[in-house]
């Protein structure tokens, strides 16, 4: 029994890990301002709202009142930095505040606090432009760092691996961004890597492989700019392992498409993002996302001085 408690908890550790994909990857909300322009000559300070929402379902063929039921939502809010060095390289950071709400049976419980701080560094290694078209290749890393509570003294093990607002391990995450613009006509492209390293209880979250796709509009008046775009995306988690044991149920794949938005101003944007899964099948078709909507508020600013050329004379 107590080896089919921490098998079942380990299972949920795709709820953990849905979670951190969501800032970064599904509710992603960097979705315009990236495209209007080179991010690399662009600073930024912002802040977003995301949520998440899921089930859980393990059904007990021996008896009813043994099967576990769960319908769970969780909440953050994320303060963000990009900070343009040079015209090739930038410094960025992440800290996130988690809201997490279990529902078992009807029964609430709430574990709020400070998530798990990502910093990290990126750059163009390929870009060209001219009248016609603009081509931006963009690699990205990021090292995650157990800032956020991680919970062990609960009284079963999926609390501590999914209500935590932290991992309680180090990870990092390769991020390799491809933009093509054509007129008013926007493509991109992106793939990640991450990995997790074993937390203090022995377990190692799965890494995950992600690609999305994206088609996006630009409609430009004066110094107002809208940008809807269509995106579709893959999401492939490998099996956690505990104490070097592979977890049974765990891993698997999401595909998902999503809508979103983003409208500027000057130096101010408002982006909202909204995914919906169309297949998955996740800790062996047990776990299930609903949906995933995030909302984000940035200040653009340049710390770059823009290069004045003289005429001679």
């Amino acid at each position: 029994m107590k080896y089919f408690i921490w098998v079942f908890a380990l299972c949920y550790v795709n709820t953990s890990q849905a979670q951190s994909c969501c800032t970064s990857q599904l509710c992603s909300t960097n979705t315009s301002a990236d495209i209007i322009e080179d991010l690399n000559n662009l600073s930024r300070v912002g802040i977003a709202y995301g949520f998440i929402s899921d089930q859980f379902a393990l059904i007990s063929k021996i008896n009813e009142s043994n099967s576990l039921r769960y319908h769970n939502q969780y909440q953050h809010l994320t303060l963000s930095g990009r900070l343009g060095i040079t015209q090739s390289f930038f410094v960025q950071l992440s800290i996130p505040y988690k809201f997490n709400t279990i529902n078992a049976d009807n029964q609430l419980s709430f574990y709020n606090g400070l998530g798990d701080i990502k910093v990290g560094l990126g750059g163009n290694i390929w870009k060209t432009q001219n009248n016609r078209y603009a081509h931006v290749l963009e690699l990205s890393a990021d090292m995650q760092m157990p800032s956020g509570r991680y919970y062990t003294n609960n009284n079963s093990l999926w609390n501590s691996v999914v209500i935590s607002p932290g991992t309680g391990a180090f990870a990092f995450n390769i991020h390799l961004n491809y933009r093509l613009r054509h007129k008013h006509i926007i493509f991109s492209t992106s793939g990640s890597f991450n990995q997790s390293f074993v937390n203090k209880i022995g377990l190692k979250i799965g890494a995950r492989f992600s690609d999305d796709v994206r088609i996006a509009y630009l409609f430009q008046r004066k110094k107002i700019a809208f940008i809807p775009s269509f995106n579709v995306g893959v999401d492939y988690f490998l099996k956690n392992h505990l104490k070097n044991k592979e977890v049974t149920l765990s891993g698997g794949t999401l595909l998902k498409a999503g809508l979103s938005a983003e409208i500027r101003y000057g130096h101010l944007s408002a982006q909202v993002a909204w995914n919906m899964p169309f297949y998955q099948h996740l800790a062996l078709g047990k776990y299930q996302i609903n949906q995933l909507l995030s909302v984000q508020l940035n200040y653009l600013f340049s710390i770059q001085k823009k290069k004045i050329k003289k005429n001679k004379k």
